[in-house]
């Protein structure tokens, strides 16, 4: 899991909002990290504060699809004692 570091990739205010990218450019995630210091297991980090999941980075740019959302909310329930139910939305 990444830490929640965020000093040293020059965003001003460092925020430490980055998109997890995979292997096909694909913003699998959002987490709060520092891309110069963490690493994700899923991929690579690359800060921005708007990207969201299912946009593509193409280029050293973030492209969201046309007609796509972001997803504003992660819901989390438990279904039984110690496990948890995870829905992003889709």
């Amino acid at each position: 899991m990444p830490s929640c570091g965020a000093g040293a990739t020059g965003i001003v205010p460092p925020s430490g909002r980055c998109c997890v990218i995979d292997g096909s450019g694909m913003v699998i995630a959002v987490c709060n990290a520092d891309p110069a210091l963490d690493t994700h297991p899923e991929g690579t980090l690359v800060a921005n504060e708007t990207a969201s999941r299912g946009d593509r980075y193409m280029n050293g740019e973030f492209v969201r699809p046309a007609g796509a959302t972001a997803v504003l909310s992660v819901s989390v329930s438990a279904t039984s004692r110690g496990s948890l139910a995870h829905s992003d939305g889709n």
